[in-house]
């Protein structure tokens, strides 16, 4: 049952009646108000004063924002060339002039992505967009960036590639349905198209060909020496810096170009792998991964090795001696029993190599058997 108060009046006296009337009419002016108000907007409503974007003598005392230090590049050089009105062939045309952004200005291109870039030593960025002539509405837009070297270049690629197509024998490019990714030396090229159309594909591929002027020095090049032999493993590990797509060790070893990564910083999780390779060896018919660290020196891998090493030891079991016979002396090995995974890591003079997230344990110690006979060539 309900209980309600019933009011004793049939209904409202006057005074209750004015004061209805005089709060709707108050309220209507408030509408009428905010109506007007809208109309007439105030641009400098929220714009901030001049005297509030300069700081006080105390406050500049407090914080000086460390100044920023760039390589200076030429804005008329070989980029610019190339990205030139004919770069896709006669059946198309350059739409708009050819853009410039530096390290300051890259968010205007690519707001949100800048620090993918930056973290692979980002320079310059050149982006231009081309129009086909016998249909405008058909276009490619061409992004032309200047990364620290030719292995952090490649990291892009690495990174962006993962729902491309990796053309085999050439890991340094890779195709999407309506364009192309590649590395040419220190550069990385995106050509992206509005469709996926032959004309499209066509275009792009023309482009690449032209953009191969960009390389300071080719992969072949890179990877054999002037008689056209292959160049020793041996020779490639004294000088990481050199190592390109084609001839980086862990390829030159059996690893899937395809699966080969650079990472430039937090390798494998860690903040002590700046600089760090991957790839997929194949071995008892299982793809185990592998990982490559050149250090700058032997007591700097020492140093990364034994922090990595800790950290595993204090995630998982460490195998016993002697479970997998035949591996390095010093090498550490542990299981993940949440995962059935495992992580394995040695170090070789100034390398710090391993596999991680290996489901076979034999397998897995195979393949750090031979990573590490290979850098004994070095070592020594």
């Amino acid at each position: 049952m309900i209980f309600y108060r019933r009011s004793v009046r049939d209904r409202i006296g006057p005074r209750e009646r004015a004061a209805n009337v005089v709060l709707l009419i108050g309220l209507a002016g408030i509408g009428a108000w905010v109506v007007a108000r809208g109309r007439q907007v105030n641009p400098d409503l929220f714009r901030l004063k001049e005297s509030a974007l300069s700081s006080t003598t105390r406050e500049r005392a407090i914080y000086r924002r460390p100044a920023e230090r760039f390589t200076a590049l030429p804005e008329s050089g070989a980029e610019v060339g190339l990205l030139a009105p004919d770069l896709l062939g006669a059946d198309w045309h350059r739409d708009g002039a050819l853009e410039v952004f530096g390290p300051d200005q890259l968010y205007e291109k690519i707001d949100g992505r800048e620090g993918l870039y930056k973290s692979y030593g980002f320079r310059r960025l050149w982006t231009a967009s081309y129009v086909a002539t016998a249909a405008p509405t058909r276009r490619v837009d061409v992004e032309l960036f200047l990364l620290g070297s030719p292995m952090q270049a490649f990291g892009v690629l690495a990174t962006e590639r993962q729902a491309a197509t990796i053309a085999s024998g050439s890991p340094d490019m890779a195709s999407i349905p309506n364009g192309l990714y590649l590395v040419r030396g220190a550069y990385y090229a995106r050509l992206v198209g509005s469709e996926a159309s032959g004309q499209v594909r066509e275009a792009a591929a023309a482009a690449a060909r032209k953009l191969d002027a960009l390389a300071t020095s080719t992969v072949a090049a890179a990877a054999t020496s002037s008689d056209g032999k292959q160049v020793p493993l041996a020779s490639l590990l004294r000088s990481p810096e050199s190592w390109t797509p084609a001839s980086n060790p862990l390829v030159l070893l059996g690893a899937d170009p395809a699966t080969l990564r650079y990472v430039a910083t937090d390798g494998l999780g860690m903040d002590f792998f700046k600089g760090l390779y991957m790839a997929a060896l194949r071995e008892g018919g299982k793809d185990i991964r592998a990982y490559l660290f050149p250090a700058r020196d032997p007591a700097e891998a020492q140093a990364v090795f034994r922090k990595y090493s800790e950290y595993l030891t204090r995630q998982a079991e460490r195998a016993a001696p002697g479970a997998f016979p035949g591996v390095p002396a010093g090498a550490v090995a542990v299981r993940d029993k949440v995962l059935n995974t495992w992580e394995w890591t040695c170090q070789v003079g100034r390398f710090v190599t391993g596999v991680t997230e290996a489901e076979d344990g034999p397998a897995a110690a195979r393949v750090v058997a031979k990573l590490e006979k290979a850098l004994q060539s070095e070592a020594r």
